[in-house]
């Protein structure tokens, strides 16, 4: 996790910003091209790579805050096709 970037976000980094720094090099071998999984991680929502592993970053949005049916859906895990879905879904998230 990038502790760096949680701090920031939970000052009023944007959801772009956030797709920014996970977003790796072009051509590395990290990429994204499998997309993300957004997902709990310690009751807070966390983005993933599609492929699975440690949280890419945790943000600070709760899943308890939530309403019921996108927290549940969240705990069970939502696969994001891109960068800009993923902008899309954080930013309706963090509202």
């Amino acid at each position: 996790m990038k502790n760096g970037l949680f701090s920031a976000f939970v000052g009023g980094i944007t959801a772009a910003a956030l797709v920014s720094a996970l977003s790796p090099a072009p051509g590395s071998a990290d990429a994204g091209a499998d997309g993300y999984r957004l997902a709990g991680y310690g009751g807070h929502l966390a983005v993933y790579a599609a492929a699975g592993g440690a949280p890419r970053e945790v943000t600070p949005i709760r899943l308890e805050l939530l309403p019921g049916p996108d927290a549940e859906q969240l705990r069970r895990g939502v696969s994001v096709a891109d960068e800009a879905e993923l902008a899309a879904l954080l930013e309706d998230f963090s509202l």
